[in-house]
């Protein structure tokens, strides 16, 4: 009887111990991260060669996590805590896209990003003039280009998290017009069009003391595409 009574203990305290272990260890999850380039077409499709893919910064409850995307714009992590994640995802020749993720539960979970080209042959080459009838335009004048999109449904989230504060870094520009009122900038642009408005700083002719200003001007750029805009400006 004494017997049975020791090995029932026993099997008591490996089955408790073994419980408590289980209870103790930490609930992972494993998460993907897939890029799109949006720009061209048949450009979305091209395999990355040559390690010209991106880096994705994982911030997960404090503990920094860094991969490059392989060969098809992928990266995967592997037994990361479910928990709110600041992903910043940098890619030459794109804008630096930044976002926050809810991973909340054991199952894999991916997102699916869309990067926008902000330089080379992808981005936008946009170009322009001031205009003020009879009247000169004064160089050093400052032009603000700002996207009118919202770039929220640029990242998908798979899973039953869900994304936030999605930021693309440098959608905004700042240029300055030069002799005759002439402008040039290179924008980001996808191959869906991102819609922009442009606005110039006022100024007063200096022959009539006159105030003009200047009217907002809106125009959809596209990737790889070139566009001329002219800028009217009007007394008040």
């Amino acid at each position: 009887m004494k017997k049975i009574f020791y090995i029932l203990a026993i099997a008591m305290l490996i089955f408790g111990s073994c419980t408590e272990e289980n209870l103790d260890e930490p609930v992972t999850t494993n998460y993907t991260v897939s890029i799109v380039r949006e720009c061209l077409a048949a450009d979305e499709l091209t395999p990355i060669i040559n390690g010209e893919g991106a880096t994705i910064t994982l911030n997960n409850s404090g503990t920094v996590y860094q991969q490059h995307t392989d060969s098809l714009l992928n990266a995967r992590f592997i037994d990361i805590k479910p928990s709110t994640t600041t992903v910043t995802i940098d890619y030459e020749g794109f804008s630096q896209t930044k976002y926050v993720v809810n991973i909340i539960d054991k199952e894999s979970q991916s997102t699916s990003v869309s990067m926008i080209p902000s330089s080379g042959q992808y981005a936008a080459d946009l170009s322009g003039v001031l205009y003020a009838s009879g009247i000169t335009i004064p160089q050093g004048i400052n032009i603000i280009i700002t996207p009118r999109d919202t770039v929220k449904n640029l990242v998908k989230h798979n899973g039953k998290g869900g994304v936030s504060s999605v930021y693309v870094e440098n959608l905004t520009r700042k240029v300055i017009v030069s002799q005759n009122g002439k402008f040039t900038a290179t924008m980001p642009a996808t191959s869906v069009g991102i819609s922009y408005t442009i606005v110039a700083d006022d100024f007063i002719d200096p022959d009539t003391e006159t105030l003009l200003k200047c009217e907002s001007q809106e125009i959809t750029l596209y990737s790889g595409k070139k566009s001329v805009v002219q800028i009217k400006y009007v007394q008040p």
